[in-house]
């Protein structure tokens, strides 16, 4: 005796389960900047700033002038990757900000802020 016996062929359904890899890409903003400053003085800015905003350093380069910084915030994840370019007096900086989500522009809007400091 089953309980399928007693009702029509139709009593029983039937699922299948595939998994499927999703195809998010990760978001990604640039911001950039050019100082006079001194390398030291921006390097110590940065750290600063970086502090500010809770970065954590990543040492994935070992390059001197690409820092990775990883900021994890409520609304996600987000790796921000300065580069760094000197051309005789003037310092190019170049933050590109990568992660999912509305953390991207959250961080992005962040830093932009806070590069004011390098104006003034």
């Amino acid at each position: 005796y089953s309980r399928s016996s007693q009702g029509s062929k139709n009593s029983i359904t039937v699922y299948r389960i595939e998994k499927t890899e999703p195809t998010i890409n990760p978001e990604t903003k640039e911001l950039s900047l050019e100082t006079q400053q001194k390398r030291e003085t921006v390097e110590k800015l940065l750290s600063f700033i970086m502090a500010r905003q809770k970065a954590v350093f990543k040492p994935v380069s070992d390059l001197p002038f690409v820092k990775t910084y990883e900021i994890n915030s409520k609304k996600g994840t987000v790796q921000i990757t300065v580069l760094i370019k000197e051309n005789k007096d003037i310092l190019k900086l170049i933050f590109t900000i990568s992660g999912y989500g509305d953390a991207v522009n959250l961080i992005y809007n962040k830093l932009k802020e806070e590069l004011k400091y390098f104006e003034g």
